[in-house]
């Protein structure tokens, strides 16, 4: 059984967001690193978890919606 169209388009914008909202969140890790409010040895765990999250998210939306990643 085919989902219908709006259901995923509606799934595709829900990875959009949440790929958004994991690239958003990069950059706070790098502010954090410039006044050193955190060591090296935490920040690198948390991008890598981004980063893999954010790799994640656009593979699945690339995915779903059918579009080509070039």
């Amino acid at each position: 059984m085919a989902w219908p169209v709006w259901f995923r388009l509606r799934r595709v914008g829900s990875y959009r967001f949440a790929r958004r909202s994991a690239t958003e969140s990069a950059p706070i890790l790098g502010l954090l690193g410039a006044p050193r409010l955190a060591d090296e040895s935490a920040r690198i765990p948390g991008r890598t978890l981004l980063l893999r999250t954010t790799a994640m998210l656009t593979a699945m939306a690339l995915k779903n919606s059918g579009a080509s990643p070039w």
